[in-house]
């Protein structure tokens, strides 16, 4: 960034790298860093102190189930007592003042209710926010590039999102 710092930045993830990306861009404005001009985020993590809702999904997620999800929470925040914290589960942080945001997941996912109140809390911060529910995909689809259609269009999403941001 020191090198190049009128270069536009990117952030991108998928599943634990969505949940660092959005934490980045969360840590980059508190500490009043350059923002990323936009940030795309598929299957995200937002919310380490579990939550029954993601059950809902335990039996359409042919990836993840809700008791993996809260096994991760224990390796990546082993203090039970910080998961409800801003800094470990992205969805209590202040959502004012990010840059704009492209969410895609499946619905069927076990993350599909993180990636739906992410949204809603982006959206209520007045954050803008393109945010797609696939059906019928699975947790973290758009990895596999233009092998299925679902993942093709989000990618193409994403080339559009990102190009008309930076």
């Amino acid at each position: 960034m020191a090198r190049h710092p009128d270069t536009p930045m990117v952030l991108i993830g998928e599943s634990g790298g969505a949940y660092l990306s959005l934490g980045t861009a969360i840590r980059a404005r508190d500490k009043n860093l350059r923002l990323p001009a936009c940030v795309a985020l598929y299957s995200v993590l937002v919310q380490l102190d579990g939550n029954p809702e993601r059950r809902r999904n335990d039996k359409t997620d042919m990836s993840l189930s809700a008791d993996m999800i809260d096994v991760i929470s224990a390796l990546v925040c082993p203090d039970e007592t910080m998961r409800e914290s801003a800094e470990v589960s992205p969805i209590y942080a202040d959502m004012k003042g990010l840059p704009p945001m492209i969410v895609a997941y499946d619905d069927g996912e076990v993350l599909a209710y993180d990636s739906e109140k992410l949204i809603d809390k982006l959206k209520a911060s007045g954050v803008e926010v393109s945010a797609k529910a696939y059906s019928g995909a699975f947790h973290a689809f758009p990895a596999m590039g233009k092998m299925f259609p679902e993942s093709a269009e989000v990618l193409e999403n994403t080339i559009r999102f990102i190009t008309k941001h930076i």
